[in-house]
Formats: structure tokens, C-alpha cells, sequence
């Protein structure tokens, strides 16, 4: 049996050599031109059920278009497992385009798979790529945590040894704070370090409550004016909130919501030299709360802006780690948004500055799957 589609995809793809297919908004596969030569091919496969996507780099190929982007999916891997009607030791160069509707949203998703045909030299060539590759981003990456862990141990030690010489007070205070600082440093890496651990394990608990945000914005401003103030830079922390008392209240996981808004705010702090650093949000015509972080700092290339949230292909990029930092905390706040059901995305120029903006979703009024609810956002 045919669906009912807004084009005639029969005639467009029933004598495609390639396999063709069309996913609605639900992940349900409702078209696929050559699905009488699969034995395995189920009507009502849906994709984004069973938790097929959990883990899988495909995920984020499927979010990027319903956001309306064409996206390639590199070849290497078949991902056999999402599409059980693949042939076995057979690669494919899979292709995703967004249908837009009348109100120019997302409606279907095609996807074309074509055959690739390699011999045993290419695929072994590939994976030793892949290897090499893997290598190198697992070095640098390494590289560079150990330069982030350098400077708060470096702090500890020194002014420790200083301390035990030391006999006028007003310099040991001052040397324990540097201490201190660096303490505080070092405790708040390895907590990134082991949030990213339990991120790469797909091992992220949430933890629901409701609360109003305006109250956390505030909470927000008065401890990054004292960081501010405690660096001594000339630079306002100002709140620009929208809410009032009747559309402020969420439910969501208000600890990862805090975080994900000091990471961005810390990252402004630290790039930031003078002017000042806005923290607001508003709602949004989707009933999304939307938040934004801007500042007048130093900004990013647009080279780098693309994979600014991608942790180890930042540790690839040759001198990102000497320009922008290491930047656990903006793959973290990525990783949180996308489990609050929202997207996250900034706009830079240099020299002029940055904005960070990225959406939640009320969980109360959310009774989809993880994966479905960021789709429909």
C-alpha cells in the first residue's frame, strides 16, 4: 500500500537506481522506492523508536535536517543497525534532504542511500585512516588537558612552598588565596572531565523540578559579578529577561540549566577584556524559553565557529586550544541543552563579540521521547 504524500514520489523515485526513502516528523518510514527487494523491510519501521539512535553518530545527521539542513553523512560506517534492510559488507553514501511545507517547516525527511562499492584494500585503508586519525585526536587531546591540569597544580605547589617561608601574615593570606584559586581550578576540571566521561557513556541523569527563571538569572548575575569584581576587569554583568510572573515557571533540570548558562557566562568572562556580558531570556512564538549569553569579547573566526561545541575535533584543530581554551564546558552545555530538549548556537565576529543562544522546553508539557521532542523543537 501507497501513503498519501504531498508529491508524487513514486514517479519521482520508483526507477531510482539508489534506495530512496521518506521519514515523516514521527521518524515513521513512509516511503521507500525499492522496498519489495528487501526482505527485511518493515512498514511501519520507525526510526526514532527503541532507542535505535541512543549512541549513534546518526543522530545528529537526523536533528541538523529537520532543522532544515542538507546534511552528507560520511561513509564510514553503514549503520546496519538503523537499517536493517542493508546488504551485509556493503558500504553506503547516505544523503539527508528536508521537504518544507507551506509554513516553511520541516514535514518529511528523504533519504537517499547509494551503494558504494569498495575492494578489501579500500576498506582496510580507511580503517587504518580512522585509526591514525583516532590516535591523534586522542593525543592531542590528552596534550592538551595536561596543560589545563599544569597551571592550577603549578599554583598549589609553588605558593604552598612559599607559605612554609613566609612569616608576614598579609602575604601568607594572599598566597592562600592563589591556592585556593587554584584548588578550585583543578576540582572544577576533573568535574568536567568526569561529566564528559558519564556523557561518552550516554550515562546523564536528569532531574526534574519547578522553578521560576528569572530567580535563577539572578542568582546567576550576583555570582558572576563577583567573579567579575574579584579579576579586577571593567566589565557589566546585566540581566535582560522578557518573563514575568505568569510565564517564568518551568520544569526542567534547573541544576544543568545553571550550569550550562555559568559555562557560557565563564567562557564570556574569560574572553572578555571590557564592555559588558548580557545574560537573558525571553519566550519564544513555539512556547520555547529561549536563553542568551552576549558579550564584547575578542569573538571566533567563522572558521572555527562550526565545530566550537565538537570537544575532540577541537583537539584536532591545530592551535584552537592556544586561541579559545580546551572548552569542556561549551561541549557540556551542548550535550546538557540537547537532553533539555533544545538546540544551542552562537553568532561571532571578530573583535566585536559573541552570542551564545540555545532553547529549552517546559518538561511538564512534554509527554514525547527525548528524541522526538528535540525534533519537533
Amino acid at each position: 500500500m501507497r501513503f498519501s504524500l504531498p508529491f508524487d514520489f513514486n514517479m519521482l523515485f520508483d526507477h531510482c537506481p539508489y534506495i530512496v526513502e521518506i521519514y515523516d516528523v514521527d521518524g515513521l518510514c513512509v516511503y521507500n522506492n525499492q522496498k519489495e527487494n528487501y526482505p527485511f523491510y518493515d512498514s511501519n519501521y520507525n526510526i526514532l523508536q527503541d532507542n535505535r539512535l541512543d549512541g549513534s553518530e546518526f543522530k545528529e545527521f537526523l536533528l541538523k535536517a529537520f532543522r532544515g539542513e542538507s546534511v552528507i553523512v560520511p561513509s564510514k560506517d553503514n549503520y546496519k543497525d538503523l537499517f536493517p534492510w542493508y546488504q551485509p559488507n556493503t558500504f553506503y553514501e547516505i544523503s539527508l534532504y528536508p521537504i518544507l511545507n507551506a509554513e516553511k517547516k520541516t514535514s518529511f525527511i528523504a533519504i537517499n542511500h547509494r551503494e558504494k562499492i569498495q575492494t578489501n584494500q579500500e576498506v582496510k585503508f580507511q580503517e587504518e585512516q580512522m585509526r591514525n586519525l583516532e590516535k591523534r585526536i586522542a593525543y592531542s587531546f590528552l596534550s592538551n588537558i595536561s596543560h589545563e591540569l599544569r597551571t592550577p597544580l603549578n599554583w598549589i605547589l609553588g605558593f604552598s612552598e612559599l607559605i612554609s617561608n613566609e612569616k608576614r601574615i598579609e602575604k601568607i593570606r594572599e598566597f592562600n588565596k592563589t591556592i585556593s584559586k587554584g584548588g578550585t581550578m583543578l576540582l572544577s576540571l576533573v568535574e568536567k572531565l568526569i561529566e564528559m566521561s558519564c556523557i561518552a557513556k550516554n550515562n546523564i541523569e536528569m532531574r526534574l523540578t519547578t522553578f521560576e527563571i528569572n530567580q535563577l538569572l539572578f542568582e546567576i548575575y550576583k555570582l558572576m559579578q563577583n567573579e567579575v569584581t574579584e579579576l579586577g576587569k571593567d566589565i557589566t554583568i546585566r540581566i535582560s529577561s522578557e518573563l514575568t510572573e505568569d510565564n517564568e515557571s518551568i520544569t526542567s533540570d534547573r541544576i544543568k540549566l545553571k550550569q550550562v548558562l555559568l559555562n557560557l557566562v565563564h567562557n564570556s568572562i574569560k574572553f572578555t577584556k571590557e564592555g559588558y556580558i548580557e545574560i537573558g531570556a525571553i519566550m519564544t512564538q513555539e512556547n520555547e524559553f529561549l536563553f542568551y549569553v552576549r558579550d564584547t569579547g575578542i569573538g571566533i573566526e567563522k572558521a572555527k565557529q562550526k565545530y566550537i561545541f565538537e570537544l575532540f575535533k577541537k583537539a584536532e584543530e591545530e592551535n584552537f586550544h592556544e586561541q579559545y581554551g580546551l572548552g569542556l564546558g561549551l561541549s557540556i552545555s551542548n550535550n546538557y541543552v540537547r537532553n533539555l530538549g533544545g538546540l544551542i548556537w552562537l553568532e561571532s565576529q571578530t573583535g566585536i563579540g559573541t552570542t551564545f543562544r540555545f532553547t529549552i522546553k517546559d518538561m511538564k508539557t512534554e509527554q514525547k521521547a527525548q528524541i522526538q521532542f528535540e525534533i519537533h523543537g
